[in-house]
């Protein structure tokens, strides 16, 4: 079981940044084993209908998403950008670079353990572009993202 301790969006000049961590009741490697490859929690992603990386983590993987934001799909590459014993990042940005509705975006999970309970850590940094940076738009944007982060936190409990 798990509960959501603090869920956070910054915002800086052109990004936002979502956080939030959760604690857990189990033991550090048990909860790994549920987030330890970005393909494992792509199921419970919003928006997210595809994502293929190479099956072993490591800097430098190619990475590939194609999300659908409200029957708008979009294509992303990018790549691994960090891999440990229990954190992973990534980086990904819109593979058509001209596009309206792009959203470049970077996603890091850590695990810890701190008395007795299993932390899980999840952050994204995200740059609206093009419409998306419409008022309205960006709202809707950092809402969802917000949702997914939660939705994320709570997967491994799943």
């Amino acid at each position: 079981m798990s509960k959501i301790i603090r869920l956070q969006t910054y915002t800086t000049k052109d990004s936002y940044i979502t956080k939030g961590y959760s604690l857990y009741d189990t033991e550090k490697a048990k909860l790994w084993n549920k987030v330890k490859h970005p393909k494992l929690l792509s199921v419970p992603c919003l928006h997210l209908d595809e994502f293929n990386t190479d099956p072993v983590l490591s800097v430098g993987n190619p990475v590939y998403e194609m999300h659908n934001f409200f029957g708008l799909k979009q294509e992303y590459e990018g790549v691994i950008s960090s891999a440990g014993a229990f954190a992973w990042s990534m980086k990904t940005w819109p593979r058509i670079k001209s596009h309206w509705f792009g959203l470049p975006h970077s996603v890091s999970y850590e695990c810890s353990e701190s008395d007795g309970k299993t932390r899980l850590d999840v952050c994204c940094t995200y740059e609206p572009m093009g419409l998306f940076r419409l008022p309205l738009l960006k709202q809707l944007i950092r809402f969802e993202m917000e949702r997914t982060i939660r939705i994320l936190l709570n997967s491994p409990t799943n």
